[in-house]
């Protein structure tokens, strides 16, 4: 059975214990405190880099120099460091098409095993295809018990969405 659970008892901690600051990490980029999650706002928790621990995809706000609001997103990549997960800010300022604080989808748009990003803004479909590449596709279809997973080592670096808005994304 089991185990009774009491809801009253929560152990609050800070978020801050769970997310790596570039001076923990040298390969992670620190967010600027200053910017908000937008309103309406996306978010996923899945695997952007194919090591098969997910990740985590935020759409945040801020302020442009002439003081419109500017929407983008981040994606913090799950790290183990000292037995514990964190995570760790490896993109930013992911850009959007005219700056569209749209609903932020992802799925598997190409095959490749990936997530990919999509969202609707002024009927039409932008999809952006993620360029990282997953052992999956290479090794086809899973088998038996082996391990499809790529190992920290063998995760590429490098932006997971690039050139948003520059002419590379799918429309339909």
């Amino acid at each position: 059975m089991g185990q009774s659970f009491d809801s009253h008892n929560f152990k609050i901690e800070p978020l801050s214990n769970y997310f790596l600051s570039s001076k923990e990490d040298k390969t992670c980029l620190d967010p600027n405190p200053n910017d908000m999650i937008s309103n309406p706002h996306s978010n996923s928790y899945l695997d952007l880099n194919g090591d098969c621990i997910p990740d985590i995809f935020l759409t945040k706000v801020a302020l442009d120099k002439e003081n419109k609001k500017f929407y983008y997103g981040e994606i913090y990549l799950q790290k183990m460091v000292g037995g514990k997960n964190k995570y760790c800010l490896s993109q930013t300022k992911i850009n959007f098409i005219n700056g569209v604080n749209s609903l932020i989808s992802f799925d598997d748009m190409d095959r490749d095993s990936m997530p990919d990003m999509h969202f609707y803004h002024e009927e039409k479909i932008y999809i952006f295809l993620n360029q990282h590449k997953s052992k999956i596709i290479e090794t086809g279809v899973f088998k038996g018990n082996e391990n499809l997973c790529l190992s920290p080592k063998n995760v590429t670096s490098g932006d997971i969405f690039t050139n948003m808005g520059k002419g590379n994304e799918s429309i339909i």
